[in-house]
């Protein structure tokens, strides 16, 4: 597939599919698809033509899917120094009563790259992921890591916390708490500006919450490196600008734009780990998520 190719027909959208966000969780799609809407795979699709990995990348996705089901997984875009990689977001609620073990996905994953993670089935993860890059996809490099996601109370407020996964052992990665944008946006920027990465005082609070994101839930996020930024549900058209602010490559971009109508049907969710130099927020990474 080029970005100008026919879609393939498993891109398109049907009256049965379900809509979940990123957590796998429903919500009551904005508006009814149009003739000709598409699934939200159909922006996954354009990135490996995008990023060269036409022929490689969709027999990854279908061994997740044979293993997984169709709607299971979340795949979420990335776009960082230039370069897109690709993470996939497999959930099991049920905790430790396991519906599907992560060392069960990674062996469907065998036949098409070198996987070398450790797992840990017995921990009480509600979500694991695993990031895959060209160098993964084309076995110039192993699958060597996961990342575990576990709950974490957190008065009220929905929260997890990220362990990395890897030949050297579990590291912290990732503590992020949801808000609900209409009654607790001040609770997720006093999170942010709390931050001991910048000074608050030179920052404005538009500058890290993009007002024209209409988000429902903002996920603030404190990482190893960098602080997130999460807009979660939000429309197609809000979907589009975040990837022009995130600074994603303007081929994609320009997909979007042509294909919005076809997948306005849709809430996504998108963020970004940035960081702050002489008052001014950059872009370290965006990501962009949707359904598999």
């Amino acid at each position: 597939m080029t970005l100008h190719a026919p879609l393939a027909p498993a891109l398109r959208a049907k009256p049965s599919d379900p809509a979940l966000d990123f957590c796998l969780w429903p919500y009551a799609r904005p508006r009814p698809p149009v003739p000709g809407a598409l699934r939200s795979e159909a922006l996954l699709a354009a990135s490996f033509a995008l990023a060269g990995v036409g022929d490689v990348m969709p027999p990854i996705v279908e061994a997740i899917r044979a293993r997984l089901g169709r709607f299971a997984t979340v795949w979420g875009l990335k776009h960082m120094d230039g370069r897109l990689s690709w993470e996939f977001y497999v959930y099991d609620y049920a905790r430790r009563e396991r519906a599907c073990a992560s060392a069960q996905v990674l062996d469907a994953l065998r036949p098409h790259l070198e996987v070398t993670a450790p797992t840990a089935d017995d921990a009480p993860w509600f979500m694991f992921s695993f990031e895959i890059d060209e160098a993964i996809a084309r076995r110039r490099a192993p699958l060597d890591r996961l990342d575990l996601y576990t709950g974490l109370p957190s008065d009220g407020l929905s929260a997890g916390i990220c362990h990395g996964l890897g030949p050297e052992g579990l590291e912290l990665r990732n503590l992020y708490w949801f808000h609900d944008a209409a009654t607790q946006a001040e609770d997720a920027r006093a999170k942010a500006f709390a931050s001991p990465r910048f000074d608050a005082r030179r920052v404005a609070p538009e500058a890290l919450f993009w007002p024209e994101m209409n988000a429902a839930v903002l996920v603030v996020a404190q990482k190893r490196l960098f602080d997130g930024i999460y807009f979660s549900r939000i429309e197609a058209g809000a979907m589009l600008i975040f990837l022009r602010r995130a600074g994603f490559p303007a081929p994609l971009i320009e997909w979007t734009q042509a294909h919005l109508p076809a997948l306005s049907h849709h809430l996504f969710d998108a963020g970004y780990d940035h960081r702050v130099a002489e008052g001014a927020v950059h872009v370290a990474k965006g990501s962009v998520y949707g359904l598999l």
